[in-house]
Parts: structure tokens; C-alpha cells; sequence
């Protein structure tokens, strides 16, 4: 029942993501609250659940943007992957080694896009500004989303009828 929940969560943010996220877009960036997701799935559930979720929430978001296909698939399967392996070594109480390994993980997702920018047939002009301020900017929004993702998890809500 949990991993449906968690499914159904997921392509509601999905929804949210293609739907109301382009609402905030600042300098042209548009913020991604679906890494934070999948940080979230990473520290609180197990791998058979979260990688196969990573490939597939990023497979519909790449059918979104037909001209990144792979791209969002392939760095939310990374980001998967690093935060499963590592999340255990940390210390998920201390806010400050927290916000610095979201930091990280959202320096590698924007740098497989910097590498593919960087590489395809029509380069961008400032490049390194941009995917700089999209680090900083998706940082602090992966911050507060994960820990609101968090409350919601502790938050034990019924109705009785």
C-alpha cells in the first residue's frame, strides 16, 4: 500500500513539475522538485523501489522535452544510485551536511546538462552563469522540499469515520 502511495505521489509532483514549476521560472530556469523526490525516496525506502521509480519518473519526463530524451532518465537513475549508496555514512540529523550533499547532488545533475550543452550542435552563451545560479537555485528550493517531504512522512493522518 506504501509503495502505492508513493507512486501516486510521484506523478502528482510529475504533474506539478510540468504543470506549476514552469510558474516560478527565474532567468529562464525553470526549478525541479523531482530530484528532491528522489532524494527523499532514497534515504526513507529501498532500492527495488526507488531505481526502477527513477528510471520511470524520468522516462515521462524526458518524453516532455523530446530534445533532452535520456538526459532527465539518465541523471535520475545517478542521483538515485549515489544517494541510495550513500546516505547511510552521513548524518541526516546535522542540517548543515545535509544541505551540502543536496549541494552535490544537484552540482551532478546540472552537470550532465552542462556536459551535453556544452557538447551539442547549438552551444549556449553563458553557460557556465547560468548552470552556476541553477545549481544555487535548485539547491534551496531541493532543501525546503525535502524537508517538507519529510513532515508529510511524519505526519500520521486518519479519519475516522
Amino acid at each position: 500500500m506504501r509503495i502505492i502511495k508513493l507512486s501516486i505521489f510521484g506523478i502528482l509532483l510529475l504533474y506539478f513539475q510540468i504543470m506549476i514549476a514552469p510558474k516560478f521560472i527565474i532567468f529562464g530556469l525553470t526549478p525541479n522538485f523531482i530530484p528532491a523526490y528522489l532524494i527523499f525516496l532514497n534515504i526513507h525506502h529501498k532500492t527495488g523501489f526507488t531505481i526502477p521509480f527513477a528510471f520511470f519518473i524520468g522516462l515521462a519526463y524526458d518524453l516532455i522535452h523530446p530534445s533532452l530524451l535520456g538526459m532527465n532518465t539518465f541523471s535520475f537513475l545517478i542521483i538515485s544510485y549515489i544517494v541510495n549508496n550513500q546516505h547511510k555514512s552521513i548524518t541526516k540529523n546535522n542540517f548543515l551536511i545535509v544541505c551540502i550533499c543536496i549541494i552535490i547532488i544537484n552540482a551532478i545533475y546540472y552537470l550532465i546538462f552542462f556536459f551535453f550543452h556544452l557538447f551539442s550542435l547549438k552551444p549556449i552563451q553563458g553557460l557556465i552563469p547560468l548552470i552556476s545560479f541553477a545549481i544555487f537555485y535548485n539547491s534551496i528550493l531541493t532543501i525546503i522540499t525535502v524537508y517538507l517531504f519529510s513532515f508529510i512522512n511524519k505526519m500520521k493522518l486518519s479519519i475516522n469515520v
